[in-house]
């Protein structure tokens, strides 16, 4: 048989005040990287922002298809037909476009592009000498 153990040794208390030293912390600090139950995972939290910014991208891409078959598409003459009319000559301008490089030189696009310049310029239309 064993011996009974001995008491628990009493501390004296400290010359300071009547006060005993602390006794050491028995819990382990959290380190900075602890994390509780109640936070989220950040590799969760990455998937459901792919998800969220797919989902966005399907909408929207649905949203654009629906409005371009919604309109129809404007007739393709109806544009020149309209510019033929506001702007007189807008004829002399397309004939000298299609001439290409060659227009350079056709005093008839030369004069034609001066006046539609000093039109875009707000400049007056120059008097012709006769």
């Amino acid at each position: 048989m064993q011996p009974p153990a001995p008491p628990p040794r009493i501390r004296p208390a400290s010359r300071c005040g009547g006060f005993s030293r602390p006794e050491p912390a028995t819990k382990r600090r959290p380190s900075p990287s602890f994390r509780s139950e109640n936070d989220v995972d950040p590799a969760l939290a990455f998937r459901l922002a792919a998800a969220g910014f797919v989902a966005t991208a399907v909408v929207v891409a649905a949203l654009g298809q629906r409005a371009s078959a919604v309109s129809p598409p404007p007739p393709a003459d109806a544009p020149a037909a309209t510019l033929a009319a506001v702007d007189p000559h807008q004829d002399a301008l397309r004939h000298c476009q299609r001439l290409g490089a060659a227009g350079a030189e056709d005093p008839e696009c030369l004069a034609a592009w001066a006046q539609q310049r000093d039109r875009f310029l707000g400049r007056p239309a120059p008097t012709q000498a006769r």
